[in-house]
């Protein structure tokens, strides 16, 4: 029997017989829950610095990415300062799948002070509280500094899909796991490797460095840690990972200063974050928490995906996308043994790379106040200001924030600090 619990499940059922041709034998079972899943985005929402009396608007985007009718039953904004727009929606509210609604959303402090809340979404499927912060200040506009990485210095994430699909791959990827550290070593590389698998990004069971006794048993443990109800959305699996990088956050030691970046994501099925989520999007986002960041993939080949062994794998659309966005490989799944794939990815990471795009957090960034030193010296050529969004209005077209971008022969050097200021325009009464 089966009994939805979410909306995918995979299983495999292994059969003992005595039969000496056929001793074992394996089937594959696969079960798609016809319920209601919803997805809130942005979610935590930083509203950013505004002078005080003065408005900055957004959105909340809610949506069902689930096979059945979602019905939002309430809605409850908490908070001063945050003003939500619920005159246009009826509630109980349907939407059907792939339906999405945006909630208009405001902020406007009264003073200089942070402040803090909450926007409470109750469902038929699962409820979900959005934690809002925004500040208060006297000069409305940010300050981004980075330090570029220099060489031999890697951080580097693996996120392997959790289906059961996968079983052969991940056996297969450990056992060439020494091969992968060896080579890193022969490069002379200060690396630090974690994996997550799970929804909140977080590492499982410990890093991995040089000092590391056990290397191949915690990578072994690592890439087998249970996935959740995004085990085939390796993007928003990373995405979480990094913003959880923060001292006293999951991830606190990965992202060290002047480390390049290396997001390795490996599946056999194409990228399935939430569709208010474009790949890009996403990358954009990692990026403007670690610009020096390859996002490289192993999974189905473009168009039609592979098979091989017996194994089958589905067109890795979405990685193949960001792989190119950010400088990263993408490499087939059925194509060469594992310790080919494992040295090709070492060699990726630990080649050093020189941020030459800098996405800034406020959307409403001013362009004539846009700002740009390298080692404290202002810099009046060499750059551009950006403001790439697409479609703001369209979640399945990339939605890209603005972005100061260095020509190809004025990107800053290994070890070289970056200071960006810039000014945000806000709505005053």
């Amino acid at each position: 029997t089966f009994t939805a619990q979410s909306l995918d499940h995979e299983a495999r059922l292994v059969l003992e017989t005595t039969d000496p041709k056929a001793e074992r034998a394996a089937v594959e079972l696969r079960g798609y829950g016809l319920i209601p899943s919803l997805f809130v985005s942005p979610s935590p929402y930083d509203m950013g610095r505004v002078e005080p009396f003065c408005l900055r608007e957004g959105d909340i985007t809610l949506m069902n990415v689930g096979r059945d009718t979602l019905i939002i039953e309430s809605l409850a904004p908490v908070g001063d300062s945050f003003e939500f727009d619920l005159d246009g929606l009826a509630l109980p509210l349907s939407l059907e799948p792939d339906e999405y609604v945006s909630v208009p959303v405001g902020f406007m402090p009264e003073a200089i002070e942070a402040y803090e809340g909450e926007f409470w979404v109750d469902s038929n499927a699962q409820d979900e509280v959005v934690l809002l912060s925004g500040e208060g200040v006297e000069d409305a506009g940010g300050v981004l500094e980075y330090l570029q990485p220099i060489s031999g210095k890697v951080d580097i994430m693996f996120y392997v899909d959790q289906s059961c699909s996968m079983d052969d791959d991940k056996v297969a990827m450990t056992a060439k796991f020494d091969d992968f550290i060896s080579e890193l070593e022969d490069l002379d590389a200060d690396y630090l490797i974690m994996a997550a698998n799970g929804d909140n990004g977080c590492h499982a069971i410990d890093y991995i460095t040089a000092e590391t006794d056990n290397k191949l048993d915690v990578f072994s443990q690592a890439v087998n840690s249970p996935g959740g109800e995004y085990t085939e959305a390796g993007l928003t699996i990373a995405k979480h990972a990094m913003l959880k990088t923060d001292t006293g956050q999951c991830n606190s030691e990965f992202l060290r200063e002047g480390s390049t970046v290396s997001l390795v994501l490996i599946s056999d099925e194409p990228e399935q974050s939430p569709p208010v989520n474009h790949p890009l999007t996403i990358a954009a986002q990692i990026l403007s928490t670690a610009p020096s960041t390859y996002i490289s993939a192993v999974a189905g080949p473009l168009p039609d995906g592979c098979t091989s062994g017996g194994q089958s794998a589905d067109a890795g659309l979405g990685y193949y996308e960001v792989s190119l966005m950010t400088g990263g490989i993408f490499l087939s799944i059925c194509d060469l043994d594992w310790g080919e794939k494992l040295a090709l990815l070492a060699e990726k990471a630990t080649t050093v790379k020189l941020a030459d795009t800098f996405y800034l957090p406020e959307e409403d960034t001013q362009a004539d106040t846009v700002r740009v030193f390298v080692d404290g010296v202002e810099l009046f050529e060499g750059w551009t200001y950006l403001d790439v969004d697409e479609d703001p209005d369209d979640p399945l077209v990339a939605d890209l924030p603005p972005q100061v971008s260095f020509a190809a022969d004025s990107v800053p050097g290994e070890g070289s600090l970056i200071h960006i200021e810039y000014g945000t325009a806000v709505v005053c009464d």
